[in-house]
């Protein structure tokens, strides 16, 4: 605390908190609508978000076909909209080895009925090119990426949807 001394006694100066209070009030007033729309926002995509964790925990808990693994950890997960309607998609891939044929695979997780509402889903698989895979493997498994796309839920507020 500094001050003056007259006649003996200490007199202090008026702190300056009222003018540090009055600088952060005006950046207070422009920065909360930015957070408020920004907490909108997010707020309208949990739902979305948390259907599509389900998805993903129903699909990756559930018993993998026979002779298969998977081949990594990276699981991709996304909420959109796909096609040109207003609705809300959900998509899931993930990369597994296999001995089994591909249309074997297709049918073990269609048959699943794991949807988000506890219907059926469209199963994609691909299998990368020619290429040896790295790191280099000498057995019978094949690495092919699953897609699992469970379509047309509502949309809600959700603008990733829209």
């Amino acid at each position: 605390m500094s001050g003056t001394a007259q006649d003996g006694v200490l007199r202090t100066r008026p702190s300056s908190t009222p003018r540090v209070k009055r600088r952060w009030l005006p950046l207070a007033v422009i920065a909360a609508p930015f957070l408020l729309l920004y907490a909108l926002i997010t707020a309208l995509q949990w739902g979305h978000d948390r259907h599509l964790d389900g998805l993903a925990d129903r699909f990756l808990s559930h018993p993998l076909p026979p002779e298969t693994s998977f081949a990594d950890d990276e699981v991709q997960a996304s909420v959109g909209l796909r096609g040109n309607s207003n609705h809300c998609d959900y998509r899931l891939r993930f990369n597994l080895r296999t001995k089994l044929p591909v249309d074997r695979v297709v049918r073990h997780y269609e048959a699943a009925n794991l949807g988000a509402e506890g219907t059926g889903v469209s199963v994609i698989v691909w299998t990368p090119s020619k290429a040896p895979p790295f790191p280099l493997t000498f057995d019978d498994d094949r690495l092919i990426i699953v897609e699992i796309q469970d379509n047309n839920h509502d949309p809600g507020w959700d603008p990733r949807c829209h």
